[in-house]
């Protein structure tokens, strides 16, 4: 397995070349500066990890998003760490998924990672750029009531051995509870990202938190759980990064009417 997330010595005037997933960056040190660009397949889920290649210059920048940091004296390395998106993600099934009354399942999803780029010298955050930008999308009752969010789709997978691994990407476990006698579809539901921790495994995989949602047949109201940290036989895992915006509370009921038809 190739580690990505870890400290990168780069040589002064020279540029660190790396991929993971659908992710290309480039780190320039070059003097007083560190230049960092990137661009992205159109692949959400390519898998080509590539661990970081010395070349003499920094790209081209024509196409590629570009972020330049000024320095009065900086080391020559740099620190990449993981994190969770900075919004929460609306996550449409490929097929929707329908849960009869008093069933109770649990679904896999993943979302991409976000690298967090820090100075290796004073230890300075400079930016944070995501493996996959997925597309925004407004999660709401009204166009101002509601919140912007990332969208994406998942094939919503019941056994997570039959999750592929993406080592750009971090699985949630989801539970739904559903707890009226009427069936219950689920076509989208938003997973707060912001709230969530992220954990790694031995192996290099990234999970976060479990989740799960309780339905009592109210039209628009929901349940939330936060589960905390996955419970995976023969799997240890450490927290890597703990939540943007931790909840004050562990249950959280939400209006979602868009989030449920019955």
């Amino acid at each position: 397995m190739i580690d990505i997330f870890k400290p990168y010595n780069i040589p002064l005037r020279a540029t660190g070349h790396l991929k993971i997933g659908p992710l290309a960056l480039w780190m320039a040190n070059l003097p007083n500066e560190w230049r960092i660009s990137w661009n992205h397949s159109e692949d959400p889920i390519h898998e080509t990890i590539q661990d970081l290649v010395i070349e003499d210059s920094p790209p081209d920048s024509l196409g590629l998003g570009l972020h330049r940091f000024g320095f009065t004296d900086k080391s020559d390395s740099l620190i990449i760490s993981a994190r969770l998106s900075d919004r929460s993600m609306v996550v449409r099934p490929d097929n929707p998924l329908l849960v009869p009354g008093g069933e109770k399942i649990t679904f896999v999803l993943s979302t991409p990672l976000w690298l967090r780029i820090h100075d290796g010298g004073r230890g300075c955050f400079l930016t944070e750029i995501p493996t996959h930008r997925p597309s925004d999308t407004w999660f709401g009752e009204s166009p101002v009531q509601g919140e912007l969010c990332y969208s994406t789709r998942t094939a919503a997978r019941l056994r997570i051995e039959e999750l592929p691994t993406r080592h750009h990407r971090a699985i949630t476990m989801v539970a739904i509870n559903n707890l009226h006698s009427k069936p219950l579809l689920i076509d989208r539901i938003k997973i707060p990202m912001r709230n969530l921790s992220l954990y790694r495994g031995e192996a290099g995989s990234f999970y976060t938190d479990n989740l799960s949602y309780d339905w009592e047949g109210e039209k628009d109201e929901i349940k939330m759980n936060l589960r905390g940290k996955p419970d995976l036989p023969g799997h240890r895992l450490v927290q890597s990064s703990g939540p943007r915006d931790p909840l004050e509370s562990n249950l959280v009921i939400r209006t979602v009417r868009s989030f449920l038809r019955s």
